[in-house]
């Protein structure tokens, strides 16, 4: 078992981190259930089978919206650049 393989049994434990469905996934991200399922298959979202279902760890979903810009399929506009700060988009030339 390696290190973060114990963190992650900790957080599991102390009731930190639950199994998301892929409802909830698509819910949290604001996406549809099929890009969950893309995300999945192409594995951008890792995932665990419970008998049938696939479910996701929350620790594990979240840690993937935390990646740096540029290398996560769910980067949001203000991080691309395309919202401002008061929330107003700017327009392409």
């Amino acid at each position: 078992m390696t290190d973060q393989d114990r963190r992650n049994s900790d957080r599991r434990k102390e009731g930190r981190d639950r199994l998301l469905t892929e409802t909830e996934a698509a819910k949290l991200a604001g996406v549809s259930l099929n890009t969950i399922r893309y995300w999945r298959q192409t594995g951008t979202l890792p995932s665990v089978k419970v008998g049938k279902h696939p479910r996701v760890w929350l620790s594990v979903f979240l840690g993937v919206f935390q990646k740096p810009t540029g290398t996560s399929p769910m980067e949001t506009p203000k991080a691309a650049g395309k919202i401002d700060g008061a929330g107003d988009i700017r327009r392409s030339a």
